[in-house]
C-alpha cells in the first residue's frame, strides 16, 4: 500500500513537474516575445523622438523666416510710404510750378497784346509820319522774344506732366 501511494505521489509529482516545465517554457516564450516587442517599441519611440526634434527644428526655422519676412515687409512698406510722401510733395510742387507758369503765360500774353496794340498805333502814327522804323523794329523784336518765352514755358510745363 505504501508503495502504491509512493508511486502515485511520484506520478503526481512528475505530472506537476511536466506541467511546471511547460508553463516555464511558455513563460520563456512570452518573455522573449515581450522583450522583442519592447525593443520594437523603443525603436519606434526613438524614431518618434528624432522626428519630433526634426519637426521642432523646422518650426523654429519657419518662425525665424516669418519674422525676417515680416521685418522686410515692414521696412519695404516704410520705404514705399516715404517714396509716396516724396511723390506727393513733388506733385504739389509741380502743381505750384504749373500755376505759376500759367500766371506768367497770362501776363506775357497780355504784354504781347499790349505791344501789338502799340505796334498798330505806331504804324498808324508812322503812316501819319510820327514814328521811325528803328522803334518799330525794337517793338517787334520784343514781341518775338516774349512769344518765344511763352513757347519755352509751355514746353517746360508739358515736360513736367
Amino acid at each position: 500500500n505504501l508503495l502504491e501511494e509512493k508511486g502515485k505521489l511520484v506520478q503526481d509529482a512528475d505530472g506537476k513537474n511536466d506541467e511546471l516545465e511547460s508553463k516555464i517554457s511558455d513563460l520563456r516564450l512570452l518573455n522573449q516575445s515581450l522583450t522583442e516587442q519592447n525593443g520594437a517599441l523603443h525603436k519606434k519611440l526613438d524614431a518618434t523622438v528624432i522626428r519630433k526634434e526634426q519637426l521642432e527644428e523646422k518650426r523654429k526655422k519657419l518662425h525665424d523666416s516669418m519674422k525676417e519676412t515680416e521685418a522686410t515687409m515692414r521696412s519695404e512698406l516704410n520705404e514705399l510710404k516715404s517714396a509716396m510722401e516724396s511723390l506727393m510733395s513733388q506733385k504739389k510742387e509741380f502743381a505750384d510750378d504749373k500755376n505759376s507758369a500759367k500766371a506768367t503765360i497770362i501776363k506775357l500774353e497780355a504784354t504781347i497784346e499790349q505791344l501789338e496794340c502799340e505796334i498798330a498805333e505806331r504804324e498808324n502814327e508812322r503812316e501819319v509820319g510820327g514814328i521811325d522804323d528803328d522803334l518799330m523794329t525794337d517793338l517787334r523784336d520784343e514781341n518775338k522774344k516774349l512769344k518765344r518765352r511763352i513757347i519755352m514755358l509751355e514746353e517746360r510745363q508739358h515736360q513736367r506732366q
